[in-house]
């Protein structure tokens, strides 16, 4: 959605391991030598070919490809590189460089889809009452679960980073 809303391209998250699908409680022990690094992609999961029909989507190979100049991204962040690191990590390297460079990214960190909503442009504008009647019961339950957090002033940055709960590791 921000990408639609804002006029950006949506980068693919680089092939990790997801919890509980290729690593934790349900997959533990489990593994043989051929799946013990196991990864997903999101086009496991959703239909990039449907995606792509409303707006600009890339891989994070693309993205590094496209913008490793105009970013001085390292030589040494390939996408295989990214999408790899050990869950014991709080943060993958490429994670940590990432958040240093806030000339051009913002790190969007005050969402979570469970706690927090960022409301774009504005909260007022979001949370109109003609937008929220659109929703069920009003918008009552949208409202009432979850913290709100503006997305204004990110037009100067080139990337917007939308990483999960940082806190509890979630990409």
């Amino acid at each position: 959605a921000a990408a639609l809303l804002t006029g950006r391209t949506l980068v693919l998250p680089p092939s990790r391991g997801w919890y509980l699908i290729n690593w934790g409680p349900q997959t533990r022990n489990k593994h043989t030598e051929d799946t013990k690094k196991s990864t997903s992609l999101m086009s496991h999961f959703f239909d990039i070919a449907q995606l792509r029909k409303f707006i600009p989507v890339i891989t994070t190979d693309e993205f590094l490809e496209r913008e490793r100049v105009r970013f001085s991204i390292p030589a040494k962040f390939t996408a295989a590189a990214v999408g790899t690191g050990s869950t014991a990590q709080k943060w993958h390297p490429f994670d940590m460089w990432w958040r240093e460079q806030s000339k051009h990214v913002k790190i969007m960190d005050r969402w979570n889809p469970l706690r927090y909503v960022v409301c774009w442009p504005s909260i007022a504008e979001a949370c109109s009452k003609e937008k929220l009647s659109r929703l069920p019961e009003g918008g009552k339950a949208f409202i009432d679960r979850r913290q709100m957090s503006e997305g204004m002033g990110t037009e100067q940055y080139s990337v917007l980073h939308f990483p999960m709960n940082a806190t509890k590791d979630w990409r």
